[in-house]
């Protein structure tokens, strides 16, 4: 280019003079400008189709049309739980959700809780029967592991990752591996897992193995435990200015092998908020249960009890130890009056005999004025309004509404049982 533009000098030297020169030279800069211009608008244009080409890869969701409606909106500055799973997919095999962790954010207290949920709680999966929670996946995938765990828990989802561990393992080596503490020897011949104690910096094959141990005495506690440790590690790890050079390599590995509803600029602005937190910012806490053979088949039989709390505790943003507030009900706290107001005989005795376990104190069974109710009621007095929604997490497909007069009970809380419960069963 700087070839020619001396030969064009020079001919308009000779011919016109120099003051020709500086007027087509004028026009020559306003050239190069557009160039640079249409270079940088077919830049942005690649970008931007990579970009989407990497949303594509990520937001597909294994055929699970409308994922998207079912899944809460977040508003600016309120609490965003994400439900973080990893997958053992095997071949085209759908496989079960390995690990299942609700992390919720809360913006104005800058606080991350994360909390796991172990494989094999024994839970009533919608649509199906009573099963390990892992294999709502396998039975529904992500939209079936969603509704599974917001039914379990009350809380509800606002995203959903779901991440292979392909890419668990290649993110790891991306990023030249990921320094951890470990506490205790580890030792796992089925598994060629050897660790000593002390500092280890771990590939992605060993940093697998290090997040999946689990036979030691503690099983699974344990093995939450290192998974939420190492989390802070990873996030620790990928926030190093050499590690920021990485993020179009890092980019291709997660949208190979994560599935979400986020968008990239979704996760960027989470991560930039994140990136801020300290150690003293994320907690952590496993929901607890019992081991348990049912039928032949092992289960963790969760302690609804405990869980109660702590999930009151993650909802109000409180600590997740100490004393609870006066406030807080519990279960055994609540009366209840239910009645059929559908054509299902011996409804009523059913879903008493539900909430019976869960430990509510059912007061009376009966019938309803009428047989054609259509929605289910939850109707609470005056004094009650602090309990309706224990019930209501139960039956969240319920109409909830104030008494004033209209109907006739001397419990907490009265449930008219609709057509719409039988759907919902």
């Amino acid at each position: 280019m700087g070839k020619h533009l001396r030969k064009r000098r020079q001919e308009n030297t000779s011919d016109y003079g120099i003051v020709e020169y500086k007027k087509n030279s004028r026009h020559i800069i306003p050239k190069i400008l557009l160039i640079l211009f249409i270079l940088f608008l077919a830049s942005a244009a690649a970008c931007y189709a990579y970009v989407k080409n990497l949303e594509q890869n990520m937001n597909s969701t294994n055929g699970n049309n409308g994922l998207e409606k079912i899944l809460t909106e977040s508003k600016n500055q309120e609490p965003v739980n994400i439900l973080l799973l990893g997958n053992d997919t095997r071949g085209d095999d759908q496989g079960r959700a390995d690990t299942i962790i609700v992390m919720r954010f809360n913006p104005q207290t800058k606080k991350v809780i994360l909390i796991s949920i172990p494989r094999d709680f024994r839970v009533k999966i919608p649509g199906h029967s009573y099963n390990k929670i892992n294999a709502a996946y396998m039975l529904g995938g992500a939209e079936l592991m969603i509704n599974t765990v917001e039914e379990f828990t009350g809380i509800d989802m606002h995203h959903y990752v779901m991440v292979d561990f392909k890419g668990f393992k290649e993110t790891v080596d991306v990023l030249g591996g990921v320094e951890v503490y470990v506490e205790k020897r580890m030792r796992d011949s089925s598994i060629k897992l050897s660790l000593n104690p002390g500092y280890h910096k771990l590939d992605g094959e060993t940093a697998l193995k290090y997040v999946r141990f689990r036979h030691d005495v503690l099983g699974d506690f344990g093995r939450i435990e290192r998974q939420q440790k190492f989390i802070k590690a990873i996030l620790s790890e990928s926030m190093r200015i050499k590690s920021i050079f990485k993020v179009p390599e890092l980019a291709s590995i997660v949208a190979e092998n994560t599935r979400s509803d986020m968008s990239i600029s979704e996760m960027i602005s989470l991560g930039k908020r994140l990136s801020v937190l300290k150690g003293d910012d994320l907690d952590g806490i496993m929901l607890p249960g019992t081991p348990e053979i049912r039928n032949g088949v092992s289960y963790v039989i969760p302690n609804e009890k405990e869980i109660d709390k702590i999930i009151y505790r993650v909802q109000n943003d409180l600590p997740l130890d100490g004393e609870l507030p006066a406030e807080f009900i519990e279960n055994d706290d609540i009366t209840l009056d239910i009645r059929n107001g559908c054509e299902s005989a011996g409804i009523a005795h059913k879903l008493a005999d539900r909430l019976k376990v869960k430990d509510f104190q059912v007061k009376n069974i009966g019938n309803a004025d009428k047989a054609n109710y259509d929605k289910t009621l939850i109707i609470y007095g005056s004094n009650a309004k602090n309990k309706v929604d224990k019930v209501g997490a139960y039956l969240p497909f319920a109409k909830t509404l104030k008494d004033t007069g209209q109907y006739n009970f001397s419990t907490d809380i009265l449930i008219i049982i609709g057509k719409d419960y039988i759907d919902n069963e």
